[in-house]
């Protein structure tokens, strides 16, 4: 029994992995697009492990994380009843929270959400790294944006052909909102083609960590 019990569990884990609101990741990266004074953009998601689903996102002038993900927790929030996952995993396990020039505040928030929650909230501290969540589930490049991780803290923006024309912040998001939606609609089509059928619902705690993390102050 005790055996079962084990298998039962592990078959249980390795589901969730492939299932919407299992993981997910808040990521930080320098995109190659220019600012006015030469600097690149920050990217800013929150991301889902088992869908690979952007489900929010905001660019900013600075790497300062928590207004960053303040921002990108809050559209997550606006959206979540429109991206339609074919299957929500029954609670939420995991979340890593990447730091950017914010060290402590990103710290002290990453304490607060896993008191909140009864998954695990780790900090992804270290200056180098950025962008690696949305490497590894989405890619190194969306549309017209590569990511260019070594250019977050430091450094002026690496566009394709050194072409320093500005990006607008209307241009910029106008084009990742497009880029994103394709993605997210890509995606969604692969899952559903596997998924059975099932409804499911949002996990309480994947609204619980956003709405904390969209209300900060």
């Amino acid at each position: 029994m005790v055996l079962r019990r084990i298998v039962e569990t592990e078959i249980r884990r390795v589901k969730a992995t492939g299932e919407a609101g299992h993981a997910l990741r808040f990521d930080c990266s320098a995109i190659s697009a220019p600012q006015g004074d030469g600097r690149p953009w920050i990217l800013f998601v929150v991301l889902d492990v088992g869908t690979r689903m952007i489900l929010g996102w905001h660019v900013a002038e600075s790497a300062v994380a928590l207004p960053g993900y303040q921002r990108a927790a809050r559209d997550a929030l606006a959206k979540l009843d429109d991206l339609s996952p074919p299957i929500w995993a029954t609670r939420l396990t995991e979340v890593e929270i990447k730091s950017g020039l914010d060290k402590e505040a990103t710290a002290k928030l990453v304490e607060r959400l896993d008191a909140a929650i009864a998954g695990n909230v780790q900090h992804a501290d270290s200056d180098a790294r950025f962008g690696r969540y949305f490497k590894k589930l989405v890619g190194g490049k969306l549309g017209l944006l590569s990511l260019t991780p070594a250019r977050t803290l430091r450094g002026d923006a690496l566009p394709p052909n050194g072409d320093m024309t500005p990006w607008s912040r209307s241009e910029l998001e106008t084009h990742f909102a497009i880029k994103a939606a394709e993605y997210n609609d890509e995606v969604m089509r692969e899952k559903q083609a596997l998924a059975s059928g099932a409804l499911s619902e949002i996990p309480a705690d994947v609204l619980e960590l956003l709405q904390i993390v969209a209300e900060l102050q």
